[in-house]
């Protein structure tokens, strides 16, 4: 046996970063995403909940729980996962001119 070094293709994917605003205006009700992007937005039924907005997305996992701080990527089959900022921070960088 040989070993070889490969190096992983670069993959394009689309992401916006959840804010607080974001956040506040989905619990609000004030914006909605578009349904591919399958996200739900719950509240908590625990009293005295701090945090009482809990937002997933839609995975082939299952529904994955984010927050304010987090990224949501698009990857290139056009499934969604959430990813923390300091994950995003090591594994992207913004393309040049940055649009879709």
């Amino acid at each position: 046996m040989t070993w070889k070094r490969y190096t992983k293709k670069p993959v394009q994917v689309l992401a916006f970063e959840v804010t607080e605003q974001l956040r506040n205006d989905w619990a609000a009700k004030k914006i909605q995403m578009p349904k591919e992007f399958d996200i739900e937005i719950t509240e908590s039924l625990m009293p005295n909940d701090s945090n009482s907005c809990h937002m997933y997305v839609q995975t082939p996992e299952g529904g994955m729980e984010f927050d304010v701080g987090d990224f949501i990527v698009q990857d290139a089959r056009k499934e969604y996962y959430p990813c923390s900022a300091q994950e995003f921070a090591r594994a992207y960088e913004p393309e040049k001119g940055g649009g879709k």
